[in-house]
């Protein structure tokens, strides 16, 4: 009975072992291989067996004598692979960025701007996706300022950073409404709501 417990500790921490060399990788994932007891930057080719306990990668960054970048392959033990976390570092900036491309859509257009409770119309302007925006208020329509802005996604905010609005010391927090659109909140007393493209 007590050479029973030895023995079921023994086959799970084999089971154990064998689960840690079982990753699986796929082709062209981002991954590092030690080398010479280095880490270095790789990509998965193909798997080298069939039992896929070697991968043949591409090793990344590797230059020759003239600076020159090299395609070097080679093939590499699955226990000297190991998940790339600046991969999924990039991933996350590539989801930010694209969060900020998608917000930047949305908030492109034409906006009227209004002051106090009653929401006397004073103006208004066209947000564009370039980062810069037009405004006119409504002592001359036709006449237009220009001004740049940035935008803060986490923050939920537009960051003026030139133009009337910069001038005027107006913030820019975003409130997002029920239909989707966003309403910009410059102060307690003046906000701009979405009117067209």
């Amino acid at each position: 009975m007590r050479l029973i417990k030895p023995f079921v500790l023994l086959l799970a921490l084999m089971s154990m072992a064998v689960a840690g060399n079982s990753q699986k990788f796929t082709v062209g994932e981002k991954v590092m291989v030690q080398l010479n007891g280095n880490w270095m930057p790789a990509l998965i080719a193909d798997a080298a067996s069939a039992d896929k306990k070697s991968f043949r990668v591409k090793l990344q960054n590797i230059r020759g004598s003239k600076n020159a970048a090299m395609n070097s392959f080679l093939t590499v033990a699955i226990q000297n692979i190991k998940p790339d976390n600046t991969a999924v570092t990039n991933t996350g900036s590539a989801l930010q960025q694209k969060a900020t491309a998608e917000l930047n859509h949305a908030l492109t257009g034409r906006y009227q701007i209004y002051t106090g409770i009653q929401k006397n119309y004073i103006g208004h302007f066209f947000l564009k996706a370039d980062g810069t925006y037009r405004v006119a208020l409504s002592s001359d329509e036709d006449t237009y300022a220009q001004g740049t802005y940035e935008l803060l996604p986490d923050e939920q905010v537009i960051k003026w950073s030139g133009g009337l609005f910069y001038h005027n010391r107006w913030g820019g927090k975003l409130v997002k409404q029920e239909n989707g659109n966003y309403q910009i909140v410059f102060n307690g007393k003046a906000m701009a709501e979405r009117s067209g493209n």
